[in-house]
């Protein structure tokens, strides 16, 4: 029942991007069209990422939680079910290969008893039913009991959880599959373009903590847990990381920074007068960054930390000047220009100088680091610009009293008077040990990544990290646009060859191979099992009493399959019968717990088997429209997709 969903091409869901993912064919937060239009919804997303125990619990809760969220119109200006691909449900065994799906479909055809009374009875009864005509094939000698030891330990598991108020989930699609659900298959994914409020420091926050509260109401019916990342999930958590402890860490700071302004200035009115020219300072750089780049990025926004941190030397350093021609001229007046002309050269020289070391960043592509040099590198010359004339300005109006002793630390003096003597040695032995480091410049490396300048630990992009390093969803894709569709199967083609890519993905991808073949196959099945999925052959449900004398039928079965028998399979009948021994005599409510564990999951795996026997021919006119436009563009540009293998 799960064959459709256990593709390996482009029936499976995919995820690509950084940090804009792509499932069934769509890139989250990609934009409507890729011919530049409405460009900038790439970044406007949440990506909500749905993990429940099962496959089937996911698809579920994943549906369930995109609904009750498309209704919040006032929050959410879209919200699209990645997960949702009915297209490859209705067409997935065509993907298969012929011989797997020849394997797939005698194993269906060999089981249609077992699915004629799963489908014409999905209850408790119907599944007791289905249990005793595979314990009829092992009393035929068709099969050993050990054949069965595993889908009787999952039940048995499953049943012991619920009658011991554990969390409890069944999955037929795991059991048909044979294997343990991928992490894929147990994750589902929800692109949600919110409504923004650029006026706030965290502009999806509003609609973020609408989404985690809808999803707490719905998330616990289907032990699902839901994580949010994505462009405004992982701006929003920067944003929030500056402002979390923003005042304690601001007053920290504060007091560090009055801390080193009263050991260098000793005078209430001068550090008074530093702190209203940085107060000063500091929103004319901000003006003239808004006008020089138009809007502040998570990087660019640190400019004023700069500002604060460097810009307050300049300050500093003509205050300390101007204390000490205070101490020796005593006239108020002069002592400022006195320091001002002192000071001209040597601060001009360090105001340019920084002004030039964040005008480097300049060149490179990096966005907000570039913007940040140019930001930061006009805010150091105005920095000095201020200091040089607001701050002696400032000075002589709140007149700070002269100076009675010389500045300076005498202490210190032997070391000034050695660094005097040795100049020459220490400024040689300097150069020597830069000079010897240059070789280490080779090993060197730039981590180009940006993400790696986030917290990891928070959950938008620890979960983004966490896709990352699942080859499943093929974060690290490349993706990039052909003239048309001829060529960029042609390009497809020639890059699927490279030793680094996995597979190139095109929209002829998505038309199978060899239909002729596999048609007739799929068709047969669906004849063999039209019976079973015929509604007017569906029974009654079942009464009470009925489900409880099924369950011990079901008991009087496997004790009498296991008697005398030992191994796997019949320490998991025993078990499996001790289970349905204490269900029947268990509360009704109990009993009705293990009814929507075990048959809600089997009347969606039968709904998405029924789709898929029901498969037509595919052509590229057949082929869904959400899905056209996701790998073409208006002008008829045609989307390829290069996973890497590693």
């Amino acid at each position: 029942m799960g064959a459709a969903a256990d593709t390996d091409g482009p029936g499976r869901r995919l995820v690509r991007g950084d940090p804009e993912f792509v499932t069934g064919g769509r890139r989250l937060g990609e934009t409507e069209d890729l011919d530049g239009g409405g460009r900038q919804r790439l970044f406007h997303l949440i990506a909500v990422v749905v993990e429940a125990p099962t496959p089937e619990l996911t698809n579920a809760a994943t549906a369930a939680l995109s609904e009750a969220l498309a209704t919040d119109k006032e929050n959410f200006e879209s919200v699209t079910n990645s997960s949702a691909a009915g297209f490859f449900e209705r067409h997935g065994l065509l993907f298969l290969p012929k011989d797997a799906l020849e394997a797939n479909i005698s194993g269906l055809v060999k089981g249609a008893p077992l699915v004629q009374d799963l489908a014409t009875d999905p209850s408790l009864r119907g599944l007791l039913a289905g249990l005793e005509d595979a314990l009829i094939g092992v009393k035929q000698g068709k099969a050993s009991l050990d054949d069965f030891a595993r889908p009787l330990t999952m039940a048995a598991d499953t049943l012991e959880n619920i009658l011991a108020g554990r969390p409890a989930s069944f999955s037929w699609r795991v059991l048909s599959s044979g294997k343990p659900a991928t992490p894929m298959e147990l994750r589902g994914f929800i692109e949600v373009r919110p409504h923004l409020d650029f006026a706030a420091l965290e502009p999806g926050q509003a609609a973020t903590a609408n989404l985690r509260r809808i999803a707490a109401s719905i998330a616990p019916q289907y032990q699902a847990n839901v994580r949010l990342t994505g462009p405004i999930a992982m701006s929003d958590e920067e944003f929030g990381t500056i402002k979390e402890n923003a005042l304690r860490n601001g007053l920290i700071t504060l007091a560090i920074v009055l801390f080193i302004l009263w050991r260098a200035l000793r005078s209430p009115r001068l550090i008074l007068a530093v702190f209203v020219n940085l107060l000063l300072g500091l929103p004319f750089t901000a003006a003239l960054g808004l006008f020089l780049v138009g809007s502040f990025n998570l990087i660019s926004v640190y400019f004023a930390v700069l500002f604060v941190g460097i810009g307050v030397d300049f300050a500093i350093q003509y205050s300390v000047r101007y204390r000490a021609e205070r101490h020796e001229i005593g006239d108020l007046k002069r002592a400022i220009v006195s320091a001002g002309y002192r000071v001209a050269a040597p601060l001009t020289l360090a105001s340019c100088a920084t002004a030039a070391g964040f005008f480097s960043f300049l060149p490179t592509a990096y966005k907000g680091v570039s913007e940040l040099g140019l930001i930061a590198g006009f805010g150091m010359l105005i920095a000095f610009a201020t200091s040089v004339t607001i701050l002696p300005a400032l000075i002589k109006l709140l007149n700070p009293p002269g100076e009675p002793e010389p500045l300076g630390y005498a202490w210190l003096a032997p070391v000034d008077e050695f660094l005097a003597r040795h100049r020459i040695g220490i400024i040689a032995g300097t150069a020597l040990i830069v000079i010897g480091g240059l070789p280490l410049l080779y090993f060197l490396r730039f981590d180009f990544n940006p993400i790696n300048l986030r917290d990891p630990k928070s959950e938008a992009v620890s979960t983004y990290l966490e896709l990352s390093r699942d080859p499943a969803t093929n974060i690290n894709a490349i993706e990039l646009l052909a003239p048309n569709l001829a060529d960029a199967d042609a390009t497809a083609a020639r890059l699927a060859k490279l030793p680094e890519v996995a597979r190139a993905v095109t929209l002829s991808t998505f038309i199978p191979e060899g239909q002729a073949a596999k048609l007739p196959i799929i068709a047969n099945a669906g004849k063999s099992l039209a019976e079973a999925f015929d509604p007017k052959n569906a029974e009654t449900p079942p009464t009470e009493a009925e489900t409880i004398e099924a369950l011990g039928q079901g008991v009087d079965w496997l004790n009498t399959v296991a008697e005398g028998q030992k191994g796997a399979g019949a320490d998991a009948a025993r078990r499996l019968s001790a289970a349905i021994a204490a269900l029947a005599k268990a509360s009704p409510a109990e009993r009705d717990k293990a009814q929507q564990v075990f048959v809600a999951p089997l009347r969606a795996d039968l709904g998405d088997l029924h789709a898929a026997l029901q498969a037509e021919p595919i052509t590229q006119a057949a082929l869904p429209a959400d899905l056209v436009r996701e790998w073409t563009t208006p002008d008829g540009r045609v989307r390829v997709s290069i996973a890497p293998k590693e």
